[in-house]
């Protein structure tokens, strides 16, 4: 128990809104039901994560340990594996892993530095481009696999998304819109509706989004 509510202090202290107060999410609401359920959400599986509506993933996922965190990237990357891919882009799926197994340290940085980052940026880049021209990838297979906490129905890439798609920012009165996506590289890892992660003036968040949900969230899904 002390443990876990070190992890959550740890958590907290990752995030905070344009008002400097510290915080899951810059939804009112959002972080009120965060804050109110810590003990079961530092409980929660990935399976009950799925179950969550899409406005309130990313805040959760922020509370998670980091012990869950890697768990929860062993068990997506696990039920990667089962689909039917070649013998090659197995071993290429495995890199993913070996990258977790020896930076387990990133999941518990308060923040990343700019050396880290762009660690996770280079071996995601060339661990794309490498799936893109051997084996066919569309860039999409790869931010499916290991930007998104989802479930992948099938080597092309395609999601098991929550019914419901509202943005966290769409679902109370925020002290403003919350950043849920990375922009650059990534743009395209907002998989919902043909949706593209654009800069807009909304809170800055330090993780939950880009690669294995370790790096910054700095803009906002918006529709193509």
């Amino acid at each position: 128990m002390k443990l876990m509510n070190v992890c959550a202090v740890v958590a907290l202290l990752l995030m905070s809104c344009s008002s400097d107060e510290l915080t899951y999410s810059c939804d009112k609401e959002i972080d009120r039901w965060v804050k109110s359920n810590l003990n079961e959400i530092q409980q929660m599986t990935r399976a009950e994560w799925l179950g969550l509506n899409r406005g309130y993933a990313i805040a959760t996922y922020r509370a998670f340990t980091p012990q869950q965190k890697v768990i929860f990237w062993q068990e997506k990357l696990a039920e990667v594996k089962q689909l039917p891919w070649s013998e090659d882009e197995l071993r290429h799926i495995e890199q993913v892993e070996q990258f977790i197994n020896v930076h387990h340290g990133f999941f518990y940085k308060e923040t990343l530095t700019e050396d880290e980052n762009d660690e996770i940026e280079i071996f995601f880049y060339k661990w794309m481009q490498q799936g893109i021209e051997n084996y066919g990838w569309d860039k999409l297979v790869a931010l499916s696999i290991a930007a998104t906490g989802y479930k992948v129905k099938n080597t092309l890439g395609e999601l098991e998304l929550p019914l419901n798609t509202y943005a966290a920012s769409n679902i109370s009165n925020s002290i403003e819109p919350t950043c849920d996506c990375k922009t650059g590289l990534l743009q395209n890892a907002c998989f919902f509706s043909d949706e593209t992660c654009v800069e807009n003036d909304c809170s800055y968040l330090e993780d939950g989004c880009g690669w294995l949900l370790l790096q910054s969230c700095d803009g906002q899904c918006e529709p193509n």
